[in-house]
């Protein structure tokens, strides 16, 4: 049963795939172990750089991985053993109703930040899987399709069925919506859900299961080949038409790793290789001057420079490094250890961001009850895509551990002869997870536009610490007047 396709909805996938086979739709940013594209009834072995072309079906080995651009901004991730097919793919630079991307999902799993296509006109925008087509509303997410393969953290197997949840945002309503026989059923961001096949309605889960994040196992199988080997492929590789391939040069070696040992001041500790840190927070970046994007960090693998400055952050699926040295950089190690900073410029799984915002912390234990308000300790000043800088005003956080759920109180940036405020109330559900995320409503005063004084935004972050004694916050406004997309990163203490 968990073989039968099934497609529901306007899919418009009448286009044929064998007419569109010449052209390139994407570039592979990532590839490591055994990754491969059928295309013309030929196997071809995809490396970095490889062309992707409509009508590909790429699949990934054991412990192998592999990150897509496409033409649309779009990213797409592939865990090991994953067979995915790009069966539709149309942009041509604006989003005006003749744009397609439509996909299948086969086998394994995938995580994707959505681009242009579908933010508009979602009806152009879809993912079929074997019990559910998934749709998009503009937003990041996560997918797994289990067939007797899906372990959770006490070991047991997991019921088959389709498993996702929209992780964090980018530009839309920040929602995905999962179709079969039973209807259209629409989850937001931290909204787990699994749809156990075609026939079943999709449910809502209390929390993400285990599986759903990936680590990665592909970096394993690289790091057993000796230092600057991950993201290259595990042997003689060719070109995506056969021809031999001139060897990659390998990633600059990190040296200096960012521990959770601290030292005399309570700081971050530098020390040498091979130690590695991990943490918790929260990073925002500018990805064009029309949006941004935001993503909570959870037990994600940090790296510093030799100032003790966060170098790049990996947390399984998407990598950043800043270009250079980061600046208004702050901390408060009484808030979870706090390490706030702005990268000016800087890549994000292989594409040029500027003005990346970041904001990590020690992982956090949660606490089973209590009421707390956490108060700002510290941050970046915001900015928007030509640079400009504002300041963080004021504004709290309460959270009640009991059912696991936050409030956002008060909030208000000063930006460049504009005042936002937070209009009515913003808030999110987490139960047990230490990551967030949610929408947020602003109300502009000044040189500001909105429709009826009003902007949208977002926010996304972290608990930090023991007893989760802090959180790392990032968020954004989006004016659509002459200060467009401001971001910045907001620390808190309880």
């Amino acid at each position: 049963m968990m073989r039968t396709r099934w497609l529901i909805g306007t899919a418009l996938m009448a286009t044929a795939v064998g007419a569109q086979a010449a052209e390139t739709i994407g570039r592979v940013l990532v590839a490591v172990g055994e990754v491969s594209a059928f295309r013309g009834g030929r196997e071809i072995r995809l490396q970095t750089t490889s062309p992707i072309e409509a009508g590909d079906r790429v699949r990934t080995g054991a412990a192998s991985n592999a990150q897509i651009r496409l033409t649309d901004e779009s990213i797409v991730a592939l865990r090991p053993e994953t067979e995915f097919v790009f069966t539709e793919y149309r942009y041509a630079g604006k989003d005006d109703g003749s744009e397609r991307a439509f996909f299948r999902l086969l086998k394994g799993g995938l995580r994707t930040i959505t681009g242009f296509v579908g933010r508009r006109n979602h009806q152009n925008y879809g993912i079929e899987t074997a019990t559910a087509t998934i749709g998009i509303r503009g937003t990041h997410y996560v997918l797994m399709l289990c067939e007797q393969n899906c372990l959770n953290a006490d070991g047991s197997r997991a019921p088959d069925g389709l498993y996702g949840n929209a992780t964090g945002f980018s530009f839309g309503t920040n929602r995905v919506s999962a179709t079969n026989k039973t209807g259209e059923t629409v989850f937001g961001v931290n909204q787990p859900f699994h749809v156990p096949d075609i026939n079943t309605e999709p449910r809502r889960l209390i929390a993400p299961p285990d599986f759903l994040a990936d680590r990665l196992s592909g970096r394993d199988r690289n790091q057993a080949k000796g230092p600057g080997k991950e993201g290259v492929q595990d042997s003689a590789g060719g070109n995506s038409d056969g021809r031999a391939a001139a060897a990659l040069p390998p990633p600059g070696a990190l040296t200096k790793i960012a521990t959770e040992e601290r030292d005399s001041a309570g700081q971050l500790a530098v020390l040498g290789n091979p130690l590695a840190g991990v943490g918790n927070g929260g990073v925002t970046y500018i990805v064009n001057v029309s949006s941004s994007f935001s993503q909570a960090l959870v037990n994600t693998s940090l790296t510093a420079d030799a100032q003790g400055h966060l170098a790049s952050f990996n947390d399984g699926q998407i990598t950043g490094a800043s270009s250079g040295s980061a600046t208004d950089v702050g901390s408060n190690p009484a808030a979870g250890n706090l390490h706030w900073g702005m990268w000016p410029t800087a890549s994000v799984n292989g594409s040029p961001v500027t003005y990346l915002h970041y904001i990590v912390g020690d992982a956090p234990s949660l606490p089973g009850t209590g009421v707390f308000t956490y108060s700002p300790a510290g941050g970046t000043q915001p900015t928007n895509a030509a640079g400009m800088t504002g300041t963080f005003l004021g504004g709290t956080v309460t959270v009640n551990f009991t059912p696991g759920n936050l409030q956002l109180n008060n909030w208000a940036v000063a930006f460049n002869n504009a005042t936002y405020t937070q209009a009515g109330a913003a808030g999110t559900s987490f139960g047990r997870s230490p990551g967030f995320s949610g929408q947020l409503g602003w109300t502009c005063s000044g040189t500001c536009s909105g429709t009826g004084g009003t902007v949208p935004g977002n926010y996304a972050g972290s608990f930090t610490g023991a007893g989760a004694t802090g959180m790392g916050i990032v968020y954004g406004v989006f004016d659509t007047g002459n200060n467009g997309q401001i971001i910045g990163a907001q620390g808190f203490k309880r």
